[in-house]
């Protein structure tokens, strides 16, 4: 079980570490983009209508992930407490559905201990590489879109560059709404509350491993 928490930390780790690398070769290659790029002689101009109704854009979408984030961790609480109240009844009820062969023996160890230990590992486990993959590509969106706005900027002005950061930033923000919106549906909650009843049979198991432990002579 350590094995593979462990297996999921480091590639947790490459995630991230790769993340920060291609983050680092997009700011390079733009930088050596822009040293090829000639700016305009004359500034574009932007209609002040336009760059008006992207500024609000920005800010609706803005408004928008805030208020979805809010929505997500408010579920997220739910089904934290959910998923805590269960882990004890799906250990206390669900050890009446399996066979003897599985149930403890004399020395008090069953394999249906290690069977939900390995389970609970492996969700945290998944957990753990899927926080990495989120974090990763967020940071790579961000990264692209920081280029993006200053590459415009160099090459057509302030203003353009000024309409191209609120544009960027409002389809940034409709997809980060959607993603938080996606954790809202049922997969998402299922997925949560399995989460927690994880970590709720994992301290419980925990709790009954240490004392059996004491037991044994030294």
């Amino acid at each position: 079980m350590l094995c593979f928490n462990l297996g999921a930390s480091w590639l947790n780790w490459g995630l991230v570490k790769g993340a920060e690398l291609t983050e680092r070769a997009i700011h390079k290659g733009a930088t050596k983009l822009r040293e090829h790029i000639q700016p305009e002689d004359r500034p574009m101009e932007v209609n002040p209508t336009v760059a008006k109704g992207l500024h609000v854009a920005q800010q609706a979408t803005g408004g928008a992930v805030k208020v979805s984030q809010f929505l997500v961790d408010g579920v997220c609480a739910i089904a934290s407490c959910v998923g805590r109240e269960l882990g004890p009844h799906v250990k206390k009820h669900g050890s009446k559905l399996i066979p003897e062969s599985l149930k403890k023996d004399k020395d008090g160890k069953s394999p249906l201990d290690g069977a939900m230990v390995v389970a609970a590992s492996g969700v945290q486990g998944f957990a753990t590489v899927w926080l990495g993959l989120e974090y990763a590509g967020k940071n790579i969106a961000k990264s692209v879109a920081t280029e993006t706005v200053h590459t415009v900027k160099y090459k057509y002005g302030k203003d353009a560059g000024h309409a191209t950061n609120d544009a960027v930033n409002s389809a940034i923000n409709v997809g980060v709404t959607a993603f938080n919106i996606d954790h809202l549906g049922v997969k998402a909650i299922v997925k949560k509350t399995a989460k927690e009843t994880s970590h709720a049979i994992l301290d419980e198991y925990k709790l009954i491993e240490k004392p059996n432990k004491k037991k044994e002579p030294h």
